[in-house]
C-alpha cells in the first residue's frame, strides 16, 4: 500500500498542473484507480491479523490517502499528530 500511496502522492504533487492539460484526463483516471486500489487493500487488511504495530502503520497510510483525496485541515492535523 505504501508504494501505491507514494505514486499517488507524486502524481498529485507534480503532475496535476497547467503543463499537463493534454494528459489531465489520463492523470485523473490513474489517480482514481490508485485510490480505489488503496481502498481495496485497506478493506483486505482490516480482516487479517497483522499485529498492533502494523495496524498503526496502516492507519498512517490510510490518513495520508485521505489527505490526498480531501483537502480538510482536520485530516491533515490528525495525520501530523499520528
Amino acid at each position: 500500500m505504501g508504494r501505491a500511496l507514494a505514486l499517488r502522492s507524486n502524481l498529485c504533487d507534480h503532475h496535476l498542473d497547467q503543463n499537463n492539460t493534454g494528459k489531465l484526463k489520463d492523470i485523473l483516471f490513474l489517480d482514481l484507480c490508485l485510490e480505489a486500489y488503496v481502498r481495496l487493500l485497506t478493506e483486505r487488511i482490516m480482516h487479517i491479523d497483522i499485529g498492533f504495530e502494523a495496524y498503526v502503520q496502516e492507519v498512517a497510510l490510510i490518513l495520508n490517502n485521505l489527505c490526498l483525496s480531501y483537502q480538510w485541515h482536520e485530516l491533515k492535523y490528525c495525520r501530523d499528530d499520528w
